[in-house]
């Protein structure tokens, strides 16, 4: 979580603002004039001595009435350099001298004795002071240079002390000495546009950021790009070699990007990449042969983001932190937006070009990855600030960079530079931004990054958020600033709750009883030996706004019994099942506890789910998802059913290994999203299968699958809740905070959880001993301050929950 602008940073972001204003003499000026150097060295001189100049200035008339020393001394002994008319480049303003008077004379006497020594004020003599002493301009009336007034004044005893009037003036924005900022502006119109010199000013990556590239490798002895290439960890998806042979590009596409970000700056060749000087890691993921010639693949993709992780996983120290991706396809890839996702859980920022079809039909399609909602999505426009004719646009853009007509580096020895256009241009650029901002504050989560590009990004378009530019147009210098405000978070005291009673119904009371502290409207009631009705139970308690308490199937289980006799704003109660789950002695007994009581139940569990799907539909409260998940066995079910609550998505229960019904592809179809959970074996892939050639769109979350998290139902668990917490879900406000961990081998005090995980907006984790997958990727969120544990320690043994906590810390 972003941490607040404290005091302190704020301190620290107005010196640097305001610290920009300083003397302009040859040491910030771009060209030296002659004998400038040594009048800076005397003059930095001077300034450190600035305790000894104020002792001698308040000395001055003292009893010894011996006058300060000359100031002179502190000048250049080389001659004063040539200042323009208006007086830029120079150190003082020509002709005048300040001089602080040591006579407390009248006016006119000051006067005429500042006459006598050939000066005449240039503003009136009370304009300032210094200790109560008056410090006043003067001219130079008789031709003398002001290094030679200056001695001659302080021989006079009417004169405290005299120094030249310095200009003072913003610093220039950094300019390095490449000699493409000397060539027209067309050639680094890009860098002008978002404020990357401002933005040089105050940061510089350096090696201390490094930046992976996903693209066609580099051309690992470009002289402007050598300097920066980390080649000994260059990889090659498709050849599987590492080092530099693996980074030869053969395509050109790769080097360009590289030299957006990374072209070494400040060496006097050629151009300067975004990020002024990152470290660049090329990641080859470009067939050269064969059907798929210039192209790559999903599990080409997967494999160099696992490479990636890999790497920082072994050396932290030096662990990439921006990946980018100036490749794309319209084709939605569940997988690849799994291994985006496990990328920000691993605190990588991920940057997509964001597609160049605007003029065709796709150009309002979403785009992938860049339209993944961990990825930064990234536009195109021109030098009008225009967004390019070619720029795709649409809902999962972000942001927008230049893109038209970009000059950078070329994989040819002949022509080594040149102009290429496209998203491929504008995502780079954003990478390098990326750098900087990280240079300054390493502490920077990858959500918090993308927060600070969005909202310093300059609004253009449509006022707030559009589909062109997104966020707005990318702001360099605005970006550096806000991360330097950004305090490190401090590490967080975590925290827990039991929620547990003698039996699973009284567990299932207490989550009630959290999950709604002042009382809920009415309860959901289910048997509590058996749960497939009570998995699909979950969306109707999201949309009723009650909680799931469990009940004896013969008869009303006390527990239930006094918490609704207790709790007097209970006032209907909702049976799930038939009387074989629930029987009529338990709607008997609940019927005479409240207002109305009903039983939504089918022949079996399927037709219970299908009764249940019903129901929210009259409600008017569904949902364009819908979850696919085993019937015999739960524990997928139950990872998904936080989301079900929140989202009203009905839920399809069928058996692994089953093809689905006509009747289930007819309305499956119906939905523009189908989330089936678990691997092949629990739910087969004959749904994808029946699904294909219909508009729906088909999401399979499992463990195991090239996302990182192991390949059981505790994995599963885990990619369960990083899609829910990631936003590609649609819901935006999940977080791990308040996970609720559960066993993963009883499944009775989980069935309860869900609900309570929806009004929480947290996620569901399952763990066991030696099964933690959903605890890592909780603990890489760094979100977590708050748990809740779902049932006894018989359950969830003590062993089991200070492990957990051991990883979350």
């Amino acid at each position: 979580m972003r941490g607040i602008r404290s005091f302190a940073s704020f301190i620290l972001a107005a010196t640097l603002a305001f610290g920009l204003m300083v003397p302009v003499s040859g040491a910030w000026a771009d060209e030296a004039a002659p004998g400038d150097a040594a009048g800076s060295a005397h003059l930095e001189q001077g300034l450190s001595d600035e305790a000894a100049l104020l002792e001698r200035m308040e000395g001055a008339g003292d009893s010894s009435g011996e006058p300060s020393a000359p100031f002179v001394e502190l000048l250049s002994d080389e001659e004063i350099g040539e200042i323009s008319e208006d007086g830029e480049g120079s150190e003082y303003v020509e002709g005048e001298v300040l001089v602080v008077l040591d006579s407390a004379g009248a006016p006119e006497e000051v006067e005429e004795g500042l006459a006598d020594s050939g000066v005449t004020p240039v503003e009136p003599l009370d304009e300032a002071s210094v200790e109560g002493r008056d410090v006043v301009a003067v001219s130079v009336a008789d031709g003398m240079t002001v290094a030679q007034k200056i001695d001659e004044l302080m021989e006079s005893d009417e004169i405290a002390h005299a120094q030249p009037n310095y200009l003072y003036a913003m610093d220039d924005e950094y300019i390095p000495n490449d000699p493409v900022f000397q060539q027209t502006r067309n050639n680094w119109w890009h860098l002008d546009d978002i404020g990357a010199f401002s933005a040089w000013s105050i940061a510089k990556a350096g090696k201390t950021v490094r930046v992976a590239t996903i693209d066609s490798g580099v051309k690992i002895d470009h002289p402007d790009l050598v300097n920066n290439l980390d080649l000994g960890s260059a990889y090659n998806t498709v050849t599987e070699e590492r080092g530099a042979s693996a980074a030869i590009d053969k395509y050109g596409h790769g080097t360009h990007v590289a030299g957006l970000i990374a072209a070494e700056a400040n060496n006097g060749i050629g151009v300067a990449g975004s990020s002024f000087n990152a470290e660049l890691v090329p990641v080859n993921v470009l067939h050269t042969t064969g059907p798929y010639a210039g192209k790559s693949t999903t599990a080409d993709f997967i494999k160099a983001m696992d490479y990636i992780i890999s790497l920082n996983e072994s050396d932290p120290s030096r662990a990439i932190r921006v990946v980018n991706i100036s490749m794309g396809t319209y084709g939605y890839d569940p997988l690849l937006g799994a291994s985006m996702s496990v990328a920000e859980s691993r605190n990588v920022v991920v940057v997509g070009a964001g597609g160049n079809e605007g003029d065709t039909s796709k150009g309002s399609q979403p785009s992938y990855p860049a339209d993944f909602s961990s990825v930064v999505s990234v536009t195109w426009y021109n030098v009008n600030g225009a967004i390019d004719y070619r720029s795709d646009y649409g809902a999962g853009k972000n942001i927008a960079a230049p893109g038209t007509n970009i000059y950078s580096t070329l994989y040819t020895s002949a022509t080594p530079y040149g102009m290429k256009s496209g998203s491929s241009m504008a995502a780079p650029t954003v990478s390098g931004v990326c750098a900087l901002m990280l240079s300054v504050n390493p502490h920077l989560s990858a959500s918090e990054v993308r927060d600070i590009l969005y909202a310093t990004a300059v609004d253009a378009g449509a006022p707030g958020w559009d589909m062109y530019y997104g966020a707005g147009k990318i702001d360099a210098s605005a970006a550096v600033m806000s991360a330097l405000g950004v305090s490190p978070e401090q590490p967080k005291t975590l925290t827990s709750t039991e929620l547990s009673g003698a039996d699973r119904v009284a567990t299932s009371v207490a989550i009630a009883r959290e999950e709604y502290p002042s009382g809920p409207a009415g309860v959901i009631i289910v048997r509590s030996d058996n749960f497939p009705d009570a998995l699909a139970a979950s969306s109707l308690a999201g949309a009723l706004g009650y909680p799931i308490i469990m009940s004896d199937s013969a008869s009303l289980s006390p527990a239930v019994s006094n918490y609704m006799k207790s709790t007097p704003s209970i006032r209907q109660a909702v049976l799930i099942g038939d009387r074989n789950s629930l029987s009529a002695r338990v709607q008997s007994s609940v019927s005479g506890l409240v207002a109305s009581c009903v039983r939504i139940g089918g022949v079996d569990r399927f037709d219970t789910a299908d009764r249940i799907r019903a129901t929210l539909s009259q409600l008017g409260a569904t949902s364009s998802t819908a979850i696919v998940a085993r019937s015999d066995n739960y524990p997928d079910a139950l990872s998904i059913s936080p989301y079900c609550a929140a989202s009203r998505s009905g839920l399809f229960l069928i058996a692994p290994n089953a093809a689905p019904s006509a009747s289930m592809v007819a309305e499956l179809s119906r939905y523009d999203r189908v989330v089936i959970v678990g691997s092949v074996h629990s739910v087969s892939g004959k749904v994808e299968s029946a699904l294909r050639g219909t508009s729906t769109e088909v999401v399979r979350l499992a463990g195991g699958v090239n996302n990182g998290y192991s390949d059981d139902r505790y994995g599963t668990s885990a990619a369960i809740a990083r899609w829910i917490v990631s936003g590609d879900s649609g819901y935006y406000a999940f977080s791990y905070d308040n996970a609720a961990f559960a066993t993963g081998s009883k499944f009775p005090d989980a069935l309860a959880g869900g609900p309570l995980c929806a009004v929480k907006r947290s996620v569901l984790l399952l763990v066991d001993p030696n099964a933690y997958s959903a605890v890592d990727a909780a603990a890489s969120s760094g979100q977590v301050s708050h748990v809740y544990w779902l049932g006894s320690t018989e359950t969830l043994s003590a062993s089991v929950r200070q492990a957990v906590l051991d990883r979350l810390a």
